[in-house]
């Protein structure tokens, strides 16, 4: 269980707001007897889950059984969490692996188009939309001051508030370093 709640650390410091490592962490505190700290991590799993109605749900479910064992101090289910949390685990390392393999084979193409950003799709694709277009679900809004300066590029994170972003830098050499799930924005 040790190595479990190591690895999801791990996973936290890489991607500190994906919804299911702060879901799969919970789980793992709950079974660890940390059961405010199991509630605390559902919420915040809760307030960046977006539109996976399962995942929701899931932390509803683990915030009722952290209050409920908070209150009688017992581990509720602890065999069932045992594999929700392995299943969890084998899930995250894979989507991990995945996105550190396509991270490195992965070069988005530089679409030449200021104003316009490119997400890196995980087909190979590329998705171009203009920023005065109206927002779709999949589409990210960057404040005003966080655009690079004219003639430079920014590599962005949706999951990253606009502070904990990367800094600006020559589109030529952010163009082949775009990791899976996030954005070129030219300037």
């Amino acid at each position: 269980m040790d190595q479990a709640a190591a690895t999801l650390e791990r996973a936290l410091h890489i991607q500190p707001n994906n919804p299911a490592t702060l879901h799969y962490l919970g789980v793992l505190r709950l079974q660890q007897g940390q059961y405010q700290q199991a509630e605390t991590l559902a919420v915040r799993s809760n307030m960046r889950v977006g539109s996976n109605v399962a995942l929701r749900n899931r932390n509803f479910q683990l915030i009722q059984a952290a209050q409920q064992a908070n209150a009688s101090s017992t581990s509720p289910n602890a065999k069932e969490d045992q594999v929700a949390v392995q299943k969890g685990l084998e899930e995250e390392a894979q989507r991990l692996r995945e996105a550190e393999m396509a991270a490195t084979e992965q070069a988005a193409p530089d679409t030449g188009d200021a104003g316009n950003f490119a997400r890196a799709m995980p087909e190979g694709e590329l998705q171009s939309a203009s920023v005065e277009s109206a927002p779709t679900y999949d589409e990210v809004e960057i404040p005003r001051g966080h655009w690079p300066p004219p003639g430079k590029c920014r590599i962005w994170f949706p999951d990253r508030p606009p502070g904990h972003q990367p800094p600006p830098g020559k589109c030529k050499k952010l163009r082949h370093r775009v990791p899976l799930g996030a954005y070129l924005v030219h300037g």
